[in-house]
C-alpha cells in the first residue's frame, strides 16, 4: 500500500496543530482556574478585613488543596488582576507564572527530586 506523502504531511501538520491548541487550552484553563480562586480568596480577605494567612490553612483543609497552592493563586490574581495581562501568550503555564512570581521566602527543599546534591538544582 502506497501512502500519498503530501496527504500524510498534511495529516501530520493537522495533528501537530491539534496538539498545540490542546496543550494551550489545558494550560490556559489551569491559569483561569487559579486566577478565579485567587480572586475569590483576595476578595474574601478584603471583605472580611482579615489577612489571608488567618484563614488559608483552614480553607486548604476544607477544599482539599495545599495551602501553598491557594496562596499562589491569590498571588497570581494580585499581580495580574486583568487576566489578559498574563505574559507569554500561548507559552503561558501555571508553573511559569509561579516561578515568575516566586517569593524568595518560600521554603525550598535543600535538594531536588532528581538530584542528590544539596543546593545543586536550586
Amino acid at each position: 500500500m502506497d501512502i500519498d506523502k503530501s496527504k500524510f504531511n498534511i495529516l501530520a501538520e493537522n495533528i501537530k496543530s491539534c496538539i498545540t491548541e490542546g496543550v494551550f487550552t489545558y494550560r490556559w484553563a489551569l491559569i483561569e482556574m487559579a486566577h478565579s480562586i485567587g480572586q475569590m480568596i483576595t476578595e474574601f480577605a478584603e471583605q472580611e478585613q482579615v489577612s489571608m494567612s488567618s484563614f488559608l490553612t483552614t480553607l486548604s483543609q476544607k477544599v482539599g488543596r495545599d495551602e501553598r497552592t491557594l496562596y499562589r493563586a491569590a498571588r497570581i490574581y494580585k499581580n495580574f488582576p486583568d487576566i489578559s495581562k498574563i505574559p507569554d501568550g500561548k507559552n503561558a503555564s501555571l508553573n511559569k507564572l509561579n516561578n515568575l512570581l516566586a517569593d524568595p521566602k518560600e521554603n525550598k527543599e535543600e535538594r531536588c527530586y532528581h538530584c542528590p546534591i544539596k543546593g545543586h538544582c536550586l
